[in-house]
């Protein structure tokens, strides 16, 4: 089933779509161009694509488009998560305003960290982990409680953090300056009790069927085992740029892009399969598409 939803997700990579004005007076002209996350709900796919947001629902083949004309809060998406727990999408903008899109299609928007004072509030990435989102920063971590609808946690590091994640009763948070962690039931409060686990810049870090997974961009994917301290190269870059790495809860997925010189427009997605018995947690699905720029 897995299988079949990323078909149609890179299918639909290449489609061009419409908008529907909700109105007489005001018309969304939003690119649907160049998809960079998809997040499966129950019944559709959602996915964000040149900073807007379109689903496909997998039981009547509708394609679905959602704005700030029928129903969003704000413009210029930048990451989408969907958590199963609450039924709903979280939807985050460039602005750093957030949205909880629910399988209703009920809007439930957080504008508290939008509307906080501080220098930069760029958000990096979101990482959904049981009832809390792991929303990193350029000055660290912010989580946000799904059920509470509030924040609760601010870990502020001063650590342009790209990515971010829970894995055994640590957080790890992927920086410009390498790995850090810290272990939750020592002050993650206080920046002191942080500790750096390397110095390569890493872009993405997430917990995946009990391993923790690092992907810098100029070398490749890697496991990393924190009894050991030490860090195995399972798929290397080749040149495709993975431009992140995320677990949807079923398998991890890396999304990829680069031109030809044919002018055309290779898109990649890297899955990695959850392992069964006696299968190398190596085995990987690369499905590829091709569509003419012009």
């Amino acid at each position: 089933m897995i299988r079949k939803l990323f078909i149609l997700f890179i299918i639909f990579l290449t489609l061009p779509l419409s908008v529907k004005p909700s109105t007489d007076e005001w018309k969304l002209y939003p690119s649907y161009k160049n998809a960079t996350y998809c997040e499966i709900a129950e019944d559709k796919i959602y996915i964000l694509a040149s900073g807007a947001l379109y689903s496909y629902n997998i039981d009547d083949n509708e394609v679905r488009t959602y704005d700030k004309i029928n129903t969003l809060s704000d413009v210029d998406i930048t990451h989408i998560a969907y958590s199963g727990l609450i039924d709903g999408l979280l939807v985050v903008y460039s602005n750093a305003n957030i949205d909880i899109l629910y399988d209703d299609e009920t809007i439930y928007n957080i504008s508290d960290f939008k509307n906080k004072s501080l220098p930069n509030k760029k958000i990096n990435s979101v990482n959904i982990q049981n009832d809390k989102a792991l929303i990193s920063t350029e000055f660290g971590i912010v989580v946000l409680n799904l059920e509470k609808l509030e924040f609760t946690d601010t870990y502020n590091t001063e650590l342009n953090t790209y990515s971010s994640c829970f894995f055994k009763e640590k957080i790890y948070a992927a920086t410009d300056k390498g790995l850090y962690c810290c272990d939750t039931k020592n002050n993650p409060l206080d920046k002191a009790n942080w500790s750096q686990i390397n110095t390569t810049s890493t872009e993405v870090v997430c917990e995946f069927n009990n391993k923790l997974y690092c992907l810098v961009k100029d070398s490749g994917i890697y496991t990393y085992d924190p009894n050991t301290n030490s860090s195995t190269l399972i798929v290397n870059n080749n040149g495709e740029k993975y431009h992140t790495l995320y677990n949807n809860g079923n398998e991890i997925i890396a999304p990829a892009g680069k031109k030809t010189t044919s002018s055309q427009l290779i898109a990649t997605t890297t899955i990695f399969i959850q392992p069964r018995k006696g299968t190398p947690i190596s085995t990987v699905r690369d499905m590829t598409v091709l569509s003419n720029m012009k």
